[in-house]
């Protein structure tokens, strides 16, 4: 013979009670790994009720996640010297953490979003002009030279030859394609530029140098 289930007191319950003891039971223990304050977990009631209560708890909670997103996303852009873009649908795992190694290294934001989180910081930074972006979306974001970035991503994608594509950025408040930001990356560090311009201001000065030890060396043969 079944036994027949009981509450706390040793009363015995109906099925449809149990199963509501159940469920509470597991929605307290969900909540509550969720981070929902006990005071906000519903007493036990029944099953439809305390599902939607549970959904709507959840519902509210992501909610609040996505605009923290949101507000974390808009300062980091908005600080930001120059943005890239870039699908990485296809890059290992690997390889994303080693890329994201590199942008620790020179100290590039890199985020991970999706689509329609990105167009609201767009819109909130008055970005509208920033087409639809394909693929799986990620945004480095540096804060130094206009360069750095481009280059970094560049390089990346010649050495390791998949996974990763470029599909424009932010420069200067506005939208570029990925021509512009291949361009970019194309110039020079301003390390590798101040050298070549010493280079090219010592070349006359050298050359003045050797003339005139010439003309010295003819004079001192003449005396």
């Amino acid at each position: 013979m079944m036994m027949k289930p009981k509450n706390e007191g040793g009363n015995t319950i109906s099925p449809s009670e149990a199963c509501n003891a159940l469920l509470w039971r597991i929605f307290s223990f969900l909540a509550h790994a969720c981070g929902v304050a006990k005071n906000r977990i519903p007493p036990m009631a029944g099953c439809s009720n305390l599902s939607i209560h549970f959904v709507h708890i959840n519902l509210a909670q992501t909610k609040a996640k996505k605009e923290s997103l949101v507000d974390e996303l808009k300062k980091l852009f908005e600080k930001a010297s120059i943005l890239v873009f870039v699908n990485f649908h296809g890059l290992s795992v690997a390889k994303e953490r080693k890329l994201r190694g590199e942008f620790r290294k020179n100290e590039i934001k890199y985020k991970v979003a999706k689509k329609t989180l990105l167009k609201r910081v767009f819109d909130a930074l008055g970005l509208k002009e920033v087409p639809k972006l394909e693929g799986e979306v990620g945004v480095a974001a540096g804060y130094g030279e206009v360069t750095e970035v481009p280059r970094i991503i560049s390089q990346f994608i010649k050495k390791e030859k998949e996974g990763l594509k470029i599909l424009g950025g932010i420069y200067e408040a506005n939208f570029v394609d990925d021509a512009m930001i291949k361009r970019l990356a194309s110039i020079p560090s301003r390390e590798i530029l101040l050298t070549q311009f010493a280079f090219i201001l010592s070349q006359p000065v050298a050359s003045l140098a050797r003339a005139l030890s010439k003309v010295s060396e003819k004079l001192s043969a003449n005396k």
